[in-house]
Formats: structure tokens, C-alpha cells, sequence
């Protein structure tokens, strides 16, 4: 840390991954001098963290340090951040001479990061190159079904857009990672979701996904 000054918060190291992966579908470089601290504080108590680490670095290196803070939306209200995924109008804290932005503040827009990994496209390539039962169906319509059916969800050709709309709430809101796992038994095959992002297609990826790629890389830039 001391070395890179960059860091990125996240609550889980798999958050990373999936960043990472969805960063280099779009062709983009994921930045080497980036730090992962996996943490499940609120950004308050990150915020306490940052600026007193910051502290410390300042006396020693005479440079200051960068955090991205991200979280997940959990049971939160939508209306807490934005289409720029500030947390409830915050977007940056400065260090004490104020000259200096040591850490930006982010919350997803939906439940978790998976809630925006539900593309049927994408599982049903991924089904189709997995699954070597030739009855079971693995065509974009049967994931459809099997989303609608089994657990509510409709994924309209919008589902990108940061903004929730109303066939879209579902999609923000619902805990998906029983709509994930239930892929295993529903289609008869190993599901590893990092594996499935592989079948996700650049414009595919959510426009709050895109956001926090280019910012994290923006930061990584920055001397």
C-alpha cells in the first residue's frame, strides 16, 4: 500500500474478481498498482480508517494515498445513491488540508454485484457450452422460463440502465444468488459463476459496472 497508494475496498475479494473480469471483456487493462482491502465496514468507518492511514503515509512518503470504497446496495433504500453511484450525496473525501481526494465513496445501485451478473444471453451460452445433456434445453427463451418461473424475475432488453424501473425492481432488489446456484439443478450443470462471466459479451455488461471500472482505472492513473 505504502508502495502503490491505491486502494480499493471492497466487502468481498470476489468482488474484485468479477470487476476485474468484466474490466478486461471490455478490452480495458485492470491496474496493477490497485491494493484490494476486503472489509464489511460501512463507508463511515472506512472513511475513519482512510484518513488516519492516510496520516501516516503522508509523514513517511510525503504522498498521499487514493481509496475507492464500494459497497453493496443490501436492504438499503434505492434513493441513498445515484446514477453516479454516490452514497447519499457524498462522492469524495478530501484529506485535512483539503487540497488532497483520499477516498471516493460508492454504493452499487442494486442488492449486490451478482444482481447484475443475470443475463440470459450469457447463461444460456455458458449452459450450452457446459452442459452435455442433450435434452435438456439451453436456449435463451428456457432461461427466460426458468427466471420467470422459478423465481420471479423478468430481464427486459434494459437491464443495463443504472435508473430501476418497474419491470426492473425485481432485478435490483431480490437476493440472486439462489436464482445462480438453482442453475446447477434446473439445467444439470456445474455452475461456477466465475467461469460464467467469461460468457458475458462487453455490451452486456451493466452501465454501473462500467462506471466503477472507469473510475477505479481513472484513479489508478492519477499521480
Amino acid at each position: 500500500m505504502i508502495e502503490h497508494k491505491k486502494v480499493l475496498l471492497v466487502e468481498n475479494a470476489s468482488d474484485t474478481r468479477t470487476l476485474k473480469a468484466l474490466c478486461e471483456k471490455q478490452g480495458k487493462e485492470w491496474p496493477r498498482n490497485l491494493v484490494e482491502w476486503v472489509t464489511n465496514k460501512k463507508h463511515k468507518e472506512r472513511k475513519t480508517l482512510i484518513i488516519e492511514l492516510n496520516q501516516k503515509i503522508a509523514q513517511e512518503t510525503g504522498s498521499h494515498i487514493t481509496a475507492y470504497s464500494l459497497r453493496d446496495l443490501d436492504d438499503n433504500n434505492y434513493n441513498t445513491t445515484n446514477a453516479r453511484l454516490h452514497d447519499n450525496g457524498q462522492n469524495v473525501q478530501m484529506d485535512d488540508s483539503g487540497s488532497n481526494k483520499i477516498m471516493m465513496y460508492r454504493t452499487l445501485r442494486r442488492r449486490e454485484i451478482e444482481n447484475y451478473l443475470i443475463i440470459p444471453e450469457a447463461i444460456s451460452r455458458y449452459i450450452t457450452g457446459n452442459c452435455r445433456n442433450p435434452d435438456i434445453p439451453k436456449d435463451v427463451d428456457s432461461v427466460r422460463n426458468y427466471l420467470t418461473n422459478e423465481h420471479g424475475l423478468v430481464v427486459p432488453d434494459t437491464y443495463r440502465l443504472s435508473d430501476r424501473a418497474s419491470n426492473t425492481e425485481a432485478l435490483f432488489i431480490k437476493d440472486v444468488k439462489p436464482v445462480l446456484d438453482g442453475i446447477n439443478s434446473y439445467f444439470r450443470v456445474k455452475f461456477d459463476k466465475e467461469e460464467y462471466i467469461n460468457s458475458i459479451n462487453a455490451d452486456e455488461i451493466c452501465d454501473d459496472i462500467i462506471t466503477v471500472i472507469d473510475e477505479i482505472i481513472e484513479m489508478c492513473t492519477m499521480d
